[in-house]
């Protein structure tokens, strides 16, 4: 799971789609559920990565969800520097601010 979100997520890294099953469905708090497609694009167009390039996920408490072996849980506490555009759809971008972004 760390590998996936640190070297194929989208998030942190390029994403990789042979890393996502067909089947693949994300849900965040406040987004999704996107399918793998979407999930995809919505990577592509943000392109966080590229907005933060020292970006970390710090990421801790891995743990297989007890009745779905393929749901793995776990926390994040991102740290970064704006020093690259955000990609904001439709062509749009946001200018790097150089602002730190330091998770709690």
């Amino acid at each position: 799971a760390e590998d996936f979100i640190n070297t194929k997520s989208g998030f942190y890294s390029p994403f990789d789609t042979n890393a996502f099953a067909e089947d693949f469905v994300f849900r965040g708090p406040v987004i999704g559920p996107l399918n793998k497609a979407d999930y995809i694009s919505t990577m592509d167009t943000f392109k966080v990565y590229k907005a933060y390039p020292d970006i970390s996920p710090n990421a801790f408490g891995f743990s297989v969800d007890p009745m779905d072996a393929r749901r793995v849980w776990f926390f994040v506490r991102n740290t970064g520097t704006n020093t690259g555009k955000f990609g904001l759809g439709y062509g749009l971008e946001a200018p790097p601010s150089g602002n730190a972004v330091i998770g709690v």
